[in-house]
């Protein structure tokens, strides 16, 4: 693999900082400590309040609630001054201390149970069993705390309502009184008893009425209190004798249960657990809104049964002024008692509700100090920096090749753009040039069987864009040609940027340039040695007006023949091809094109366009050659290269990058490599 060595070190590298990081990281401690929570007792008296099923619903919803409840200020403020933590190191300077220590705090309720983990971390061995602790008997005490205050705001309710009840039995009596003094009336005694028993009648009804007003009323307010608390209006006392509410009950309580199946296949959020939530919520409203009405015909009838017993007792008073008065104080006393019976049963009813809403907190196992610390967990932390360094490396790797479309293979050339590769020259350094001259020995043989034995003699040398090394090759290409003892003409046609003479230390004037320009036809003058045996150079010239209407007349037609019939091999050197329209022109008068490609920048796109551009004016390209090739850089070639270069010399090959690391490593010994010959 090409970047086997960059992933190899990308990994250790990560590795590394998992490793540093594991070794130097603060080792952060964690105590646990287990609470069990009972949601407490929720049965009710079958006479007053009916049966409840208890509902799942709100049970997850208490349990989830005391998740909170122990992650609170509340229950944090209680440890935190309990152990008198603001004097220690960890909270001392810092700005909100109380803060810093609830970030310590984790709470975690065990899988369909009562159990909840309370756990504390923190780079404190010995002090996080201690806070652990601490922060558990916070939570029992503020939950007791909270059932008191509950306790309390039910005694002061009823308190107040005695006190209530005995001022109107003052009232009552003081105005029986004035009453009798101011009528002075007398009813036989037949009238009197008949009266006695309408009044009595009446007294019961309204103290029926008012018993039933205030069980209706207590009802009314827990349902309002806990439905805007987030509770469930069914799980309270309801009235077992209205067959409606009966109906309404059964039927949330069968909605409950299907919530139940529901929250075992399903989440919490899922579609069909929302609407039957919504449904569920409706209905519990349905029933708090019956309960208002009866209340509210209650209070109707307790205003009527009022006034009929107000206009009853003036009949009782005008009949009879001193057996009337001593019954009257009697009807009186039995409502007082009937009514401070209704608040003994009010009074037991609160302290059942406050029975349903409470809870029993009890720690089954209280934290010790851990011995090994949770964070960091060493393995698991080089583990996820091995992988993470491996994954990244590979994932930036597979990104690089998939957006990077230069030519990096030369495979490629052949079996994507069906480009004949002629040959592959190495990049030339001081080590490889030994191989490079071998690499043109090769590129000779491949044009000389594509010139069907210089059957094909005008070749021109070209390249989609600058700065590929057309001309470097071009001028190697020439000059291995002439080693068999073939004459070779080279011509640079680059009329606007040549550098051939630059190559062989020549006059750029007079060339080609001049010579097209010129009235002869013989090339003496214009053409001459380049200081290679076989090998003639004719340069570009002065660089013309319009060098492509130059390059298409007859007379360079001419001068291409008489060049084929005077030497072996016609090598042109011409400007890239999608720089300027001049290869484009040439390529009407030669015999073969050879395209040079760059290892690592020539793009596909520009290689692909140029074949467009030479496929519309039906001139193939021949082959291609691909300069500057890297051998240890590829993965499949790095094997063969440095195993031919021993074969072949003797010697080691140069080293890549990573190899140089390795050696310099100490893992491998490195052989001093000789300077090979300049070709030019």
């Amino acid at each position: 693999m090409e970047y086997r060595w960059w992933i190899l070190g990308v990994t250790l590298a990560a590795t590394l900082g998992g490793l540093l990081y594991a070794f130097l990281a603060t080792p952060v401690y964690t105590a646990s400590a287990t609470l069990f929570i009972d949601r407490g007792s929720q049965k009710t008296s079958t006479k007053e309040l009916g049966n409840v099923v208890s509902s799942d619903l709100t049970t997850e919803l208490f349990f989830n609630s005391q998740v909170d409840l122990m992650k609170s200020k509340e229950v944090a403020q209680g440890a935190f001054e309990a152990l008198g933590l603001e004097h220690h190191p960890a909270f001392a300077g810092a700005e909100r201390p109380l803060e810093e220590f609830r970030k310590c705090i984790s709470v975690q309720r065990k899988r369909d149970s009562a159990l909840f983990t309370l756990s504390v971390s923190a780079p404190y061995q010995r002090d996080v069993a201690l806070w652990a602790n601490a922060l558990a008997d916070s939570y029992n005490q503020v939950t007791l705390r909270q059932k008191m205050q509950i306790l309390r705001e039910a005694d002061r309710l009823m308190a107040d309502q005695a006190a209530k009840m005995e001022k109107e039995y003052e009232r009552l009596k003081h105005l029986y009184g004035d009453q009798l003094r101011a009528t002075g009336s007398y009813f036989p005694e037949n009238q009197k008893e008949i009266l006695d028993k309408r009044i009595e009648a009446l007294e019961l009804r309204l103290n029926d009425v008012g018993v039933r007003e205030g069980e209706v009323s207590a009802i009314v307010a827990q349902i309002s209190a806990i439905r805007e608390g987030g509770g469930d209006p069914v799980s309270l006392p309801s009235s077992s004798q209205d067959p409606s509410l009966q109906d309404m009950t059964r039927t949330y309580n069968d909605m409950v249960r299907d919530l139940s199946r529901l929250q075992v296949k399903y989440t919490p959020k899922h579609p069909e657990v929302l609407s039957l939530l919504s449904r569920i919520a409706r209905q519990g409203d349905a029933i708090l809104a019956t309960y208002r009405h009866q209340l509210a015909a209650l209070r109707s009838e307790k205003g009527t049964l009022t006034s009929e017993l107000a206009r009853l007792k003036a009949e009782a008073i005008a009949a009879t002024q001193q057996s009337g008065q001593s019954e009257s104080l009697e009807a009186g006393v039995e409502a007082v008692r009937k009514y401070m019976e209704l608040l003994v049963e009010k009074m037991r009813e609160v302290d059942l509700a406050s029975n349903l809403l409470s809870n029993a907190v009890q720690v089954v196992d209280r934290a010790d100090a851990p011995s090994q610390p949770s964070k960091p967990k060493k393995k698991m932390a080089v583990l996820l920096a091995f992988l993470f360094g491996l994954m990244g490396s590979v994932g930036f790797v597979l990104l690089l090749q998939a957006v990077d479309r230069r030519i990096k293979d030369p495979d490629v050339l052949e079996k994507r753009l069906g480009l004949p590769l002629f040959g592959v020259i190495p990049l030339s350094t001081s080590d490889t040039r030994a191989f490079a001259a071998e690499a043109f020995l090769n590129l000779r043989t491949s044009l000389l069987y594509a010139s069907n034995h210089k059957a094909k003699r005008i070749w021109m040398v070209t390249s989609p864009s600058a700065a590929e090394g057309k001309s470097t090759i071009a001028a190697n290409v020439a000059i291995t040609l002439t080693s068999s003892g073939d004459k070779v003409l080279l011509v640079d046609c680059d009329l606007r940027k040549p550098s051939l003479h630059s190559f062989f230390k020549k006059d750029r004037q007079p060339g080609l340039a001049e010579y097209l320009s010129a009235e002869e036809e013989s090339i003496e003058g214009y053409c001459a040695p380049a200081g290679k045996p076989g090998l003639w150079l004719m340069t570009a010239g002065k660089t013309p007006a319009n060098p492509p209407i130059l390059l298409d007349t007859d007379k360079f037609r001419r001068f291409l023949e008489s060049a084929r019939t005077r030497f072996e091999w016609v090598i042109l050197d011409t400007p890239p091809v999608l720089a300027v329209t001049d290869p484009l022109v040439l390529a009407a008068h030669v015999e073969g094109i050879l395209t040079v490609v760059r290892y690592r920048s020539t793009p596909v796109p520009l290689l692909e366009r140029l074949l467009m551009e030479f496929g519309r004016i039906e001139k193939p390209v021949d082959g291609a050659i691909l300069n500057q090739f890297e051998w240890a850089r590829h993965y499949y070639y790095n094997s063969y290269y440095y195993k031919h270069y021993r074969y072949y010399y003797g010697k080691e090959a140069p080293a890549g990058f990573w190899r140089k690391v390795v050696r310099a490593a100490g893992f491998k010994k490195r052989k001093a490599a000789a300077a090979g010959s300049v070709l030019l």
